[in-house]
Formats: structure tokens, C-alpha cells, sequence
């Protein structure tokens, strides 16, 4: 039910009303809450502690299963005003939900073409530097 409002075309405004209005997508924002971006205290997620601290963000099978963790075809891009990147791509925008910084926006847009993204060249399943290699311990 979330991403009926989380939805890649979905921004809202700033904590901080001098900043740029935020993207609240749900890759995005479910991303940035387990990297603790911000003080999400108030925010309540099963992946969450009690109050509100994000989980063990190397256990990405508390969220995704059954394939969550893929993208069915046609999705939007993602408005993210508060990024170096706007719109983003839809798999760029799970990544640099965490990776906020200009050289990881960079490395995205150097992999970006007309044609689509090839994140999957380096990683996808069983590329060298793999998602699931390199986030995951369990």
C-alpha cells in the first residue's frame, strides 16, 4: 500500500524549509531510512528498532523477498530535487538512496544511455561487484 503515495513522481517538501523539496519515492526513502540520513524517530518500519533506528542494513532479506528487490519493466523515473541527479533512473535512484554523494551520481550517469541503465553489467547476480556480495551478510 505504500507505493500508491511513494511513487516515483511523489516529492514533498523539506524538513529544512531552505532546501529543495525532497523525493519521497519508496526506494528512495525506505534506502535512506536504513542508512540513517535523518532522524526518521518518528517513523515506524519492521526492518526498524523501536525507536525508529534503522536495522542491520546488511540483512537485505528482511524486506526483500519474493524478487522484491527487481524492477517489472516500465517504471518511471524518479524525481529526487534534493540529488545531483533529476529525474533518476529507476535503478540509480535504489542505489544513490544511499550512495548520496557526487561521485557515486557520477559513476550512475556514466552508466546511464538512451537505451537504459547497465548497473547489471558489474551489479547484477553474480558480477563481480554483486548487490547481494557487497551489502549482504546473510
Amino acid at each position: 500500500m505504500c507505493v500508491l503515495c511513494h511513487n516515483p513522481s511523489l516529492i514533498g517538501e523539506s524538513d529544512d524549509p531552505s532546501q529543495k523539496p525532497q523525493g519521497d519515492s519508496f526506494n528512495l526513502m525506505v534506502h535512506r531510512i536504513h542508512t540513517g540520513y535523518k532522524n526518521f524517530a518518528n517513523v515506524r518500519y519492521p526492518a526498524m528498532s523501536p525507536q525508529g533506528n534503522p536495522g542491520d542494513t546488511r540483512n537485505c532479506n528482511m524486506c526483500h523477498v519474493n524478487d522484491s528487490h527487481t524492477m517489472p519493466a516500465g517504471i518511471n523515473d524518479v524525481l529526487d530535487p534534493q540529488g545531483y541527479l533529476n529525474p533518476v533512473k529507476p535503478i540509480t535512484s535504489s542505489c544513490i538512496g544511499c550512495h548520496t554523494t557526487a561521485p557515486a551520481s557520477s559513476h550512475a550517469l556514466a552508466n546511464t544511455t538512451a537505451i537504459g541503465e547497465t548497473c547489471s553489467v558489474c551489479h547484477g547476480p553474480n558480477a563481480t561487484f554483486a548487490v547481494d556480495k557487497v551489502h549482504a551478510q546473510y
